[in-house]
């Protein structure tokens, strides 16, 4: 999904937020059942990363994603408040 796209949907936000202290471009969509963060963001950042029991496959535009890693325990702020 594009930033147009995601700005044109209507259970879509878009904006910057912080995960962990680092800033990030965040897309919330509340019809998703997962919440998914890139690999170079977590690599640049230095989060936790941890296999996954079972991956899980998402479809997208670029065709099929398998996600082995979680990353537990992040949080982002909102307003001043951590989630």
């Amino acid at each position: 999904m594009t930033e147009d796209e995601a700005s044109d949907a209507p259970d879509v936000v878009i904006g910057e937020y912080l995960i962990n202290g680092y800033k990030a471009l965040v897309l919330f969509n509340s019809g998703a059942t997962s919440s998914y963060i890139s690999k170079k963001f977590l690599s640049q950042n230095e989060l936790p990363m941890t296999l996954r029991n079972h991956c899980i496959v998402t479809s997208s535009s670029l065709g099929d994603l398998r996600c082995t890693f979680a990353c537990n325990g992040v949080k982002i702020m909102i307003q001043g408040l951590p989630f």
